[in-house]
């Protein structure tokens, strides 16, 4: 609606103010902060957009926050950052899977499995959450299911490097599974172990 607005008002400040809002709430940062500084280039004093664009700046500092918390294995500190940043910018999917994995990472599976489940209800090829919902299926011993996420994913992004390795260690898995059930069923005990 702004779009459609702002092609027939171009300028307006006032729907320039309302977009940059709905990118920034969507998690489309980048979109938002450009929106923001055609405002402040046409009201360099604009409160709105002068206090939008230190949120977003503060989001971003956020996940950095978050991002060193989870590389030092610090990961409830991560989710309490990503929390403060989705406060600001509720649909930033990109966060919630960052999120997701965090809780991957304390042993919370369905914690993470309701963060990927509400992102494929919006959208049912989105790779990174088909990713996150494939290691959470593989981790809780649903191979079958894990298989068929990482090959969806893939489907959707063919160069998407981290489905691609989990695809080919549950195929693994799968493969010496059957191997040892195929070796226990012939009374070959030691191999079977």
């Amino acid at each position: 609606d702004t779009t459609a607005a702002l092609k027939l008002a171009p300028n307006t400040v006032k729907y320039m103010e309302k977009q940059a809002k709905c990118f920034s709430s969507l998690g489309r940062k980048s979109d938002a902060e450009r929106t923001y500084t055609a405002i402040l280039a046409i009201d360099g004093t604009n409160a709105a957009a002068l206090r939008e664009t230190e949120e977003l700046r503060q989001v971003e500092q956020m996940k950095k926050s978050a991002m060193s918390a989870m590389e030092g294995k610090h990961y409830s500190t991560a989710v309490s950052f990503l929390d403060r940043a989705l406060a600001l910018t509720p649909g930033d999917d990109s966060l919630k899977l960052v999120q997701a994995e965090a809780y991957l990472a304390m042993d919370k599976p369905g914690d993470a499995e309701r963060i990927c489940a509400n992102i494929l209800r919006k959208n049912k090829q989105h790779t990174e959450a088909l990713y996150v919902r494939g290691v959470v299926k593989y981790n809780l011993g649903e191979t079958d299911v894990a298989l068929q996420h990482f090959k969806m994913a893939l489907g959707g992004d063919p160069d998407h490097t981290r489905s691609r390795v989990k695809l080919k260690l549950v195929k693994l898995l799968v493969a010496k599974k059957k191997a040892g059930t195929d070796a226990l069923q012939a009374r070959r005990y030691d191999e079977a172990v």
